[in-house]
């Protein structure tokens, strides 16, 4: 896992971390999608995987193999509490007909097959396994920079209000204007 680091735990062991891990994230997603708004779940989901996927790296380059596999696992119970559940829901509330919501869910499809096909060719390149980590850092720090600035925020929306939210307003009906003018005099 760690260029010849060796762990104490078997290969097995180091899975059952990883369902236990993914298993916690997909739990606490529930709580995390009912108490916090839509821009703070991605926002600090993003933040927190920037700073775990950082040490990751760092213990790798250390060759601190349990630090890494703790790191590892609670990257991915952030991930699971955040994106792993506030992306379907959030391009559900936004998409104001199914072609776009299957558009969307495509494309992060693609995304997603493109780095798993592209990891394994750049960590045994010149990235390296910890330099791949520090490159996903920093790919986290500008989807928060990114989200920050241009995501909306859904709650407190009527349904109606969600999904013309980032339809431009000359192509709005005119009670979606009032109501854009509503949301935007109560997030000033």
């Amino acid at each position: 896992m760690s260029r010849g680091a060796i762990s104490k735990l078997s290969a097995k062991e180091d899975t059952y971390f990883i369902g236990g891990a993914t298993f916690l994230g997909a739990i606490l997603s529930y709580y995390s999608i009912a108490i916090f708004s839509r821009r703070t779940v991605f926002i600090g989901g993003h933040f927190f995987m920037a700073a775990l996927c950082t040490l990751t790296g760092y213990f790798i380059r250390q060759k601190q193999v349990e630090l890494v596999l703790l790191a590892v696992c609670s990257h991915i119970v952030v991930y699971q509490a955040t994106q792993g559940a506030a992306m379907f829901i959030y391009i559900a509330e936004i998409a104001n007909h199914d072609g776009l919501l299957g558009l969307c869910i495509f494309l992060q499809m693609v995304s997603t097959t493109l780095q798993s096909m592209s990891a394994t060719w750049l960590m045994n390149g010149v990235l390296g396994v910890d330099g791949l980590f520090f490159v996903l850092a920093v790919i986290q720090v500008i989807a928060v920079i990114c989200f920050t600035f241009f995501m909306k925020e859904t709650q407190g929306l009527k349904p109606a209000e969600k999904k013309v939210l980032y339809t431009p307003a000359h192509l709005r009906p005119n009670e979606s204007r009032q109501a854009e003018k509503a949301y935007k005099m109560a997030h000033s």
